[in-house]
Protein backbone atom coordinates (compact mmCIF):
# COMPACT_ATOMS: atom_id res chain seq x y z
CA UNK A 1 0.00 0.00 0.00
CA UNK A 2 1.16 3.41 -0.89
CA UNK A 3 0.84 4.37 2.94
CA UNK A 4 3.66 2.36 3.82
CA UNK A 5 6.03 3.92 1.76
CA UNK A 6 5.09 7.28 2.64
CA UNK A 7 5.85 5.79 6.44
CA UNK A 8 9.12 4.95 4.94
CA UNK A 9 10.09 8.39 3.30
CA UNK A 10 13.20 9.81 4.35
CA UNK A 11 13.25 13.16 6.65
CA UNK A 12 15.93 14.42 5.16
CA UNK A 13 14.90 16.23 1.89
CA UNK A 14 16.38 19.50 -0.24
CA UNK A 15 14.59 22.74 -0.15
CA UNK A 16 13.10 23.73 -3.21
CA UNK A 17 11.67 26.81 -4.74
CA UNK A 18 7.89 27.66 -3.93
CA UNK A 19 5.16 27.28 -6.91
CA UNK A 20 4.38 30.86 -7.87
CA UNK A 21 0.62 31.43 -5.87
CA UNK A 22 -2.56 31.07 -8.48
CA UNK A 23 -4.54 34.27 -8.47
CA UNK A 24 -7.35 33.85 -5.83
CA UNK A 25 -6.00 30.28 -5.07
CA UNK A 26 -9.52 27.71 -4.68
CA UNK A 27 -8.81 27.46 -0.81
CA UNK A 28 -5.84 28.28 1.79
CA UNK A 29 -4.51 25.61 4.50
CA UNK A 30 -7.39 24.73 7.13
CA UNK A 31 -6.14 24.40 10.40
CA UNK A 32 -6.37 21.12 12.55
CA UNK A 33 -9.06 19.19 13.04
CA UNK A 34 -10.64 19.77 16.02
CA UNK A 35 -11.61 15.65 16.54
CA UNK A 36 -10.18 13.53 19.09
CA UNK A 37 -6.79 12.33 18.47
CA UNK A 38 -4.17 9.93 19.70
CA UNK A 39 -2.15 12.24 22.10
CA UNK A 40 1.10 11.91 20.37
CA UNK A 41 -0.20 12.37 16.62
CA UNK A 42 -1.85 15.60 17.99
CA UNK A 43 1.21 16.64 19.02
CA UNK A 44 3.33 15.77 15.93
CA UNK A 45 0.59 17.86 14.03
CA UNK A 46 0.46 20.80 15.88
CA UNK A 47 4.58 21.25 15.62
CA UNK A 48 4.05 20.50 11.60
CA UNK A 49 0.88 23.03 11.43
CA UNK A 50 3.17 26.00 12.92
CA UNK A 51 6.01 24.97 11.02
CA UNK A 52 4.31 25.04 7.91
CA UNK A 53 2.86 28.36 9.06
CA UNK A 54 6.21 29.97 9.30
CA UNK A 55 7.05 28.58 5.83
CA UNK A 56 9.57 25.92 7.58
CA UNK A 57 8.39 23.08 5.15
CA UNK A 58 11.23 20.39 5.26
CA UNK A 59 10.55 20.59 9.37
CA UNK A 60 6.72 20.64 8.74
CA UNK A 61 7.28 17.65 6.70
CA UNK A 62 9.18 15.37 9.37
CA UNK A 63 6.31 16.25 11.92
CA UNK A 64 3.46 15.59 9.57
CA UNK A 65 4.89 12.25 8.33
CA UNK A 66 5.32 11.37 12.73
CA UNK A 67 1.64 12.10 13.46
CA UNK A 68 0.92 9.65 10.30
CA UNK A 69 2.86 7.18 11.93
CA UNK A 70 0.87 7.18 15.47
CA UNK A 71 -2.85 7.80 13.40
CA UNK A 72 -2.48 6.50 9.79
CA UNK A 73 -5.39 7.46 9.18
CA UNK A 74 -5.18 11.54 10.28
CA UNK A 75 -6.77 12.87 7.36
CA UNK A 76 -5.52 16.54 8.24
CA UNK A 77 -2.08 15.08 8.51
CA UNK A 78 -2.36 14.02 5.06
CA UNK A 79 -3.62 17.04 3.56
CA UNK A 80 -0.72 18.85 5.02
CA UNK A 81 2.12 16.82 4.44
CA UNK A 82 0.96 17.19 0.65
CA UNK A 83 0.87 20.91 0.57
CA UNK A 84 4.17 21.37 2.18
CA UNK A 85 5.23 18.85 -0.15
CA UNK A 86 3.44 20.80 -2.89
CA UNK A 87 4.94 24.31 -1.25
CA UNK A 88 8.55 22.99 -1.68
CA UNK A 89 7.96 22.19 -5.80
CA UNK A 90 8.12 18.21 -4.75
CA UNK A 91 4.74 17.47 -7.07
CA UNK A 92 5.57 13.73 -7.25
CA UNK A 93 6.06 13.25 -3.20
CA UNK A 94 2.83 15.60 -2.94
CA UNK A 95 0.56 13.21 -5.35
CA UNK A 96 1.72 9.94 -3.47
CA UNK A 97 0.76 11.56 -0.25
CA UNK A 98 -2.93 12.34 -1.64
CA UNK A 99 -3.24 8.52 -3.06
CA UNK A 100 -1.66 7.23 0.20
CA UNK A 101 -4.94 9.02 1.86
CA UNK A 102 -7.09 7.32 -0.25
CA UNK A 103 -5.95 4.00 0.71
CA UNK A 104 -6.13 4.65 4.10
CA UNK A 105 -9.44 6.90 3.99
CA UNK A 106 -10.78 5.39 0.71
CA UNK A 107 -12.97 8.09 -1.03
CA UNK A 108 -11.92 11.13 1.08
CA UNK A 109 -12.55 13.94 -0.80
CA UNK A 110 -9.50 16.30 0.91
CA UNK A 111 -7.39 13.78 -1.20
CA UNK A 112 -9.63 14.29 -4.88
CA UNK A 113 -10.21 17.73 -3.74
CA UNK A 114 -6.21 18.19 -2.63
CA UNK A 115 -5.19 16.22 -6.01
CA UNK A 116 -7.60 18.50 -8.09
CA UNK A 117 -5.76 21.77 -6.34
CA UNK A 118 -2.44 20.02 -6.93
CA UNK A 119 -2.93 19.46 -10.82
CA UNK A 120 -4.05 22.70 -11.13
CA UNK A 121 -0.67 24.33 -9.39
CA UNK A 122 0.94 22.32 -11.99
CA UNK A 123 -1.04 23.49 -15.23
CA UNK A 124 -2.72 20.59 -15.78
CA UNK A 125 -6.30 21.28 -15.72
CA UNK A 126 -7.56 18.03 -17.81
CA UNK A 127 -6.52 16.08 -14.80
CA UNK A 128 -7.43 18.59 -12.01
CA UNK A 129 -10.63 18.68 -13.83
CA UNK A 130 -10.82 14.87 -13.60
CA UNK A 131 -10.49 15.19 -9.73
CA UNK A 132 -12.52 17.99 -8.48
CA UNK A 133 -15.76 16.01 -10.43
CA UNK A 134 -14.62 12.93 -7.99
CA UNK A 135 -14.55 14.84 -4.95
CA UNK A 136 -18.03 16.40 -6.29
CA UNK A 137 -19.26 12.51 -6.84
CA UNK A 138 -18.58 12.06 -2.94
CA UNK A 139 -19.86 15.62 -2.01
CA UNK A 140 -22.26 17.46 -4.60
CA UNK A 141 -22.51 20.60 -2.23
CA UNK A 142 -18.70 21.12 -2.38
CA UNK A 143 -18.31 24.46 -2.82
CA UNK A 144 -14.36 24.25 -3.19
CA UNK A 145 -14.25 21.71 -5.62
CA UNK A 146 -17.31 23.89 -8.03
CA UNK A 147 -14.48 27.07 -7.87
CA UNK A 148 -11.92 24.87 -8.56
CA UNK A 149 -13.88 23.19 -11.76
CA UNK A 150 -14.76 27.01 -12.62
CA UNK A 151 -11.31 27.83 -12.40
CA UNK A 152 -9.68 25.17 -14.66
CA UNK A 153 -11.81 25.47 -17.07
CA UNK A 154 -11.20 29.31 -17.14
CA UNK A 155 -7.60 28.84 -17.62
CA UNK A 156 -8.25 25.86 -20.41
CA UNK A 157 -10.03 28.86 -22.26
CA UNK A 158 -14.06 27.93 -21.88
CA UNK A 159 -15.64 31.06 -19.53
CA UNK A 160 -19.08 29.39 -20.32
CA UNK A 161 -17.89 26.45 -18.39
CA UNK A 162 -15.95 28.92 -15.76
CA UNK A 163 -19.36 30.72 -15.15
CA UNK A 164 -21.82 27.99 -14.80
CA UNK A 165 -19.07 26.46 -11.80
CA UNK A 166 -18.53 29.54 -10.36
CA UNK A 167 -22.44 30.22 -10.34
CA UNK A 168 -22.92 27.03 -8.29
CA UNK A 169 -19.62 27.79 -6.19
CA UNK A 170 -21.81 30.59 -4.73
CA UNK A 171 -24.91 28.49 -4.24
CA UNK A 172 -23.10 25.73 -2.38
CA UNK A 173 -21.08 28.96 -0.06
CA UNK A 174 -21.79 32.45 -1.29
CA UNK A 175 -19.24 33.65 0.89
CA UNK A 176 -16.05 31.30 -0.54
CA UNK A 177 -13.44 33.92 -1.05
CA UNK A 178 -12.34 34.89 -4.75
CA UNK A 179 -15.66 33.33 -6.53
CA UNK A 180 -17.30 36.71 -7.19
CA UNK A 181 -14.04 38.55 -7.92
CA UNK A 182 -12.79 35.32 -10.96
CA UNK A 183 -16.44 36.10 -12.12
CA UNK A 184 -15.59 39.65 -12.64
CA UNK A 185 -12.63 39.25 -14.79
CA UNK A 186 -14.86 37.21 -17.12
CA UNK A 187 -17.06 39.48 -17.28
CA UNK A 188 -14.32 42.46 -17.91
CA UNK A 189 -12.96 40.50 -20.48
CA UNK A 190 -16.37 40.03 -22.15
CA UNK A 191 -16.79 43.93 -21.99
CA UNK A 192 -19.54 43.10 -19.67
CA UNK A 193 -19.22 46.15 -16.94
CA UNK A 194 -22.54 46.01 -15.82
CA UNK A 195 -21.97 42.50 -14.80
CA UNK A 196 -18.44 43.52 -13.07
CA UNK A 197 -20.14 46.17 -11.43
CA UNK A 198 -22.81 43.75 -10.12
CA UNK A 199 -20.13 41.07 -9.08
CA UNK A 200 -18.28 43.48 -6.82
CA UNK A 201 -20.14 46.40 -5.77
CA UNK A 202 -21.32 43.96 -2.79
CA UNK A 203 -17.91 42.50 -2.45
CA UNK A 204 -15.95 45.42 -1.99
CA UNK A 205 -18.24 46.03 0.90
CA UNK A 206 -17.72 43.42 2.73
CA UNK A 207 -13.65 43.51 1.75
CA UNK A 208 -12.88 47.62 1.39
CA UNK A 209 -9.01 46.57 1.63
CA UNK A 210 -9.37 44.06 -1.72
CA UNK A 211 -7.10 46.20 -3.91
CA UNK A 212 -7.57 43.99 -6.89
CA UNK A 213 -11.27 44.06 -6.67
CA UNK A 214 -11.38 47.55 -5.91
CA UNK A 215 -9.26 48.40 -9.14
CA UNK A 216 -11.42 45.94 -11.88
CA UNK A 217 -14.66 47.94 -10.13
CA UNK A 218 -13.08 51.44 -10.52
CA UNK A 219 -12.18 50.29 -14.05
CA UNK A 220 -15.88 48.87 -14.95
CA UNK A 221 -17.53 52.01 -13.93
CA UNK A 222 -14.75 54.33 -16.29
CA UNK A 223 -15.67 52.10 -19.22
CA UNK A 224 -19.09 52.89 -18.09
CA UNK A 225 -18.36 56.58 -17.80
CA UNK A 226 -20.32 56.61 -14.31
CA UNK A 227 -17.28 58.83 -13.17
CA UNK A 228 -18.39 59.75 -10.23
CA UNK A 229 -18.97 55.91 -9.09
CA UNK A 230 -15.72 55.09 -10.02
CA UNK A 231 -14.06 58.81 -7.97
CA UNK A 232 -13.96 57.05 -4.59
CA UNK A 233 -12.55 53.79 -5.07
CA UNK A 234 -9.66 55.45 -7.60
CA UNK A 235 -9.11 58.15 -4.69
CA UNK A 236 -8.72 54.92 -2.68
CA UNK A 237 -5.78 53.58 -4.71
CA UNK A 238 -4.26 56.45 -5.37
CA UNK A 239 -4.18 57.23 -1.97
CA UNK A 240 -2.59 53.60 -0.70
CA UNK A 241 -0.40 54.01 -4.00
CA UNK A 242 1.11 57.34 -4.53
CA UNK A 243 3.53 56.15 -6.47
CA UNK A 244 1.54 53.85 -9.24
CA UNK A 245 0.98 56.12 -12.46
CA UNK A 246 -1.88 54.37 -13.28
CA UNK A 247 -4.09 55.15 -10.62
CA UNK A 248 -3.07 58.64 -10.88
CA UNK A 249 -3.73 58.70 -14.37
CA UNK A 250 -7.17 57.06 -13.60
CA UNK A 251 -8.28 58.94 -10.61
CA UNK A 252 -7.47 62.23 -13.30
CA UNK A 253 -9.68 60.76 -15.51
CA UNK A 254 -12.64 60.83 -13.27
CA UNK A 255 -11.89 63.87 -12.25
CA UNK A 256 -12.17 65.03 -15.67
CA UNK A 257 -15.38 63.03 -16.24
CA UNK A 258 -16.91 65.22 -13.55
CA UNK A 259 -16.34 67.80 -14.91
CA UNK A 260 -13.10 69.08 -12.26
CA UNK A 261 -10.72 69.76 -15.00
CA UNK A 262 -8.36 71.62 -13.25
CA UNK A 263 -7.96 69.02 -10.85
CA UNK A 264 -7.79 66.53 -13.71
CA UNK A 265 -4.80 68.22 -15.07
CA UNK A 266 -2.65 68.73 -12.47
CA UNK A 267 -2.60 64.85 -11.71
CA UNK A 268 -1.83 64.06 -15.58
CA UNK A 269 1.34 66.97 -14.98
CA UNK A 270 2.27 65.28 -11.71
CA UNK A 271 2.02 61.84 -13.01
CA UNK A 272 4.55 64.02 -16.24
CA UNK A 273 6.75 65.02 -13.55
CA UNK A 274 6.99 61.71 -12.07
CA UNK A 275 7.98 59.97 -15.12
CA UNK A 276 8.48 62.23 -18.54
CA UNK A 277 8.31 59.78 -20.80
CA UNK A 278 5.14 58.24 -19.56
CA UNK A 279 2.84 57.89 -22.30
CA UNK A 280 -0.87 57.75 -21.19
CA UNK A 281 -0.72 60.30 -18.94
CA UNK A 282 0.23 62.62 -22.42
CA UNK A 283 -2.49 60.80 -24.14
CA UNK A 284 -4.92 61.74 -21.92
CA UNK A 285 -4.08 65.25 -20.74
CA UNK A 286 -4.03 65.94 -24.85
CA UNK A 287 -7.28 64.48 -25.38
CA UNK A 288 -8.90 66.14 -22.43
CA UNK A 289 -7.50 69.50 -24.00
CA UNK A 290 -9.12 68.69 -27.29
CA UNK A 291 -12.10 68.14 -25.73
CA UNK A 292 -12.77 71.43 -24.14
CA UNK A 293 -10.76 73.03 -26.66
CA UNK A 294 -7.65 74.15 -25.03
CA UNK A 295 -6.18 73.86 -28.49
CA UNK A 296 -3.10 75.60 -27.73
CA UNK A 297 -2.20 73.51 -24.45
CA UNK A 298 -3.17 70.21 -26.84
CA UNK A 299 -0.37 71.34 -29.58
CA UNK A 300 2.38 72.18 -26.47
CA UNK A 301 2.16 68.71 -25.08
CA UNK A 302 1.99 66.58 -28.45
CA UNK A 303 5.46 68.46 -29.27
CA UNK A 304 6.59 67.55 -25.56
CA UNK A 305 6.10 63.98 -26.26
CA UNK A 306 7.26 63.91 -29.29
CA UNK A 307 10.63 65.57 -27.94
CA UNK A 308 10.78 62.80 -25.20
CA UNK A 309 10.75 59.94 -27.88
CA UNK A 310 6.71 59.63 -27.47
CA UNK A 311 5.93 59.04 -31.28
CA UNK A 312 3.08 56.49 -31.54
CA UNK A 313 0.35 55.60 -33.58
CA UNK A 314 -2.00 57.12 -30.79
CA UNK A 315 0.01 60.60 -30.31
CA UNK A 316 -0.27 61.00 -34.09
CA UNK A 317 -3.90 60.11 -34.06
CA UNK A 318 -4.33 62.76 -31.22
CA UNK A 319 -2.52 65.56 -33.72
CA UNK A 320 -4.88 64.52 -36.24
CA UNK A 321 -8.24 65.10 -34.16
CA UNK A 322 -6.43 68.43 -32.87
CA UNK A 323 -6.09 69.55 -36.65
CA UNK A 324 -9.48 68.45 -37.14
CA UNK A 325 -11.40 70.35 -34.19
CA UNK A 326 -9.15 73.26 -34.77
CA UNK A 327 -10.88 73.07 -38.66
CA UNK A 328 -14.04 72.56 -37.48
CA UNK A 329 -13.90 75.76 -34.70
CA UNK A 330 -12.60 77.88 -37.89
CA UNK A 331 -15.43 76.55 -40.03
CA UNK A 332 -18.23 77.81 -37.82
CA UNK A 333 -16.60 81.50 -37.34
CA UNK A 334 -16.56 81.63 -41.05
CA UNK A 335 -12.52 81.51 -41.85
CA UNK A 336 -12.96 78.87 -44.53
CA UNK A 337 -9.41 79.35 -46.13
CA UNK A 338 -8.26 78.93 -42.61
CA UNK A 339 -10.57 75.63 -41.58
CA UNK A 340 -9.80 74.05 -45.33
CA UNK A 341 -5.64 74.39 -44.21
CA UNK A 342 -6.51 72.69 -41.40
CA UNK A 343 -8.83 70.26 -42.53
CA UNK A 344 -5.91 68.89 -45.13
CA UNK A 345 -3.56 69.01 -42.58
CA UNK A 346 -5.54 66.53 -40.54
CA UNK A 347 -5.51 64.58 -43.80
CA UNK A 348 -2.45 64.08 -43.94
CA UNK A 349 -1.42 63.14 -40.49
CA UNK A 350 -3.87 60.65 -40.64
CA UNK A 351 -2.74 59.30 -43.86
CA UNK A 352 0.71 58.98 -41.89
CA UNK A 353 -1.22 57.27 -38.95
CA UNK A 354 -2.57 54.81 -41.75
CA UNK A 355 0.61 53.17 -42.93
CA UNK A 356 1.75 53.01 -39.36
CA UNK A 357 1.22 49.74 -38.89
CA UNK A 358 -0.94 49.16 -36.21
CA UNK A 359 -4.54 47.98 -37.66
CA UNK A 360 -6.80 49.66 -34.90
CA UNK A 361 -5.63 52.93 -35.62
CA UNK A 362 -5.14 52.68 -39.29
CA UNK A 363 -9.08 51.63 -39.38
CA UNK A 364 -9.71 55.06 -37.17
CA UNK A 365 -7.58 56.72 -39.87
CA UNK A 366 -9.36 56.18 -42.82
CA UNK A 367 -12.46 56.85 -41.19
CA UNK A 368 -11.08 60.16 -40.48
CA UNK A 369 -9.87 60.58 -43.95
CA UNK A 370 -13.47 59.38 -44.71
CA UNK A 371 -15.01 62.37 -42.68
CA UNK A 372 -12.51 65.20 -43.73
CA UNK A 373 -12.70 64.10 -47.53
CA UNK A 374 -16.36 65.49 -47.15
CA UNK A 375 -15.55 68.65 -44.94
CA UNK A 376 -12.74 69.80 -47.38
CA UNK A 377 -15.52 69.24 -50.01
CA UNK A 378 -18.10 71.01 -48.53
CA UNK A 379 -15.19 74.07 -47.42
CA UNK A 380 -14.80 74.32 -51.11
CA UNK A 381 -17.98 74.53 -52.50
CA UNK A 382 -18.64 77.22 -49.48
CA UNK A 383 -15.43 79.24 -50.80
CA UNK A 384 -16.48 78.62 -54.51
CA UNK A 385 -19.68 79.76 -53.81
CA UNK A 386 -18.77 83.06 -51.73
CA UNK A 387 -16.09 83.95 -54.65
Amino acid sequence: MRVWWILGLSFIIACATVPPEEPKPPTTPTPPEETARPSKATLYFSFGYDYYQKKLYPDAVKNFAKAIEESTSYVSAYVMLARSYTNMGEFAKAESVYFALLDAVPGEIKAYYGLGKLHTIMGDYERAIEYYNKAIEFNPSYGEAYYGLGYAYEKLGDTEKALEYYQKTLECDPNLAGVKYRMAKIYEARSQYDKVVEMLSPLIEEHPEDIDSRKLLADAYIELEQFDKALPHMQFLHEKFPNNLEYCVKLARCHEGTGNYEVARNLYLTAIEKDSSYAPAYYQLIRMDIKIKAFEEAESYIRIAKARGIKTPIIFALEGDLFRERGDLAFKQERLKEALNLYRRSKSIFANVAKMGNPDWAEYARKNIDILNKKIKITKDRLWWEQ
